[in-house]
């Protein structure tokens, strides 16, 4: 398996407002639920993943919890596939091993 392309998580989901000094598309003091990460320690600032919408507005903090839960899902999805790979199809019913593998090419560009 090769090493992922997407940045590394874990990503969590915050509310910022912007300042001038941001670096964003959009008007100062209006507020918006983003996705972030702090993936490299040695550096204090958080790496913006997402912008997911005005706050506080309900779709924008689901939109943001399901990206920010991204990595972990595209992880457990690899793990269900390779343990399917792994064992009788009758051991797993109802579970669709080429659908699962459709999503993770879907998430990771077929890079995997």
């Amino acid at each position: 398996m090769s090493k992922p392309m997407h940045t590394p998580g874990p990503w969590t989901v915050a509310v910022y407002t912007f300042t001038e000094t941001m670096r964003a598309r959009t008007e100062v003091g209006t507020r918006h639920v983003s996705v972030c990460t702090n993936h490299d320690k040695a550096k204090s600032e958080e790496l913006l993943i997402a912008l997911c919408g005005d706050y506080p507005d309900s779709a924008s903090m689901a939109d943001a919890r399901l990206i920010a839960a991204a990595p972990e899902m595209l992880e457990v999805l690899k793990s269900v596939l390779n343990a399917l790979e792994d064992s009788a199809p009758e051991a797993m019913p109802g579970i669709d091993g080429e659908l699962i593998a459709q999503v993770i090419a879907k998430a990771t560009g077929g890079a995997e």
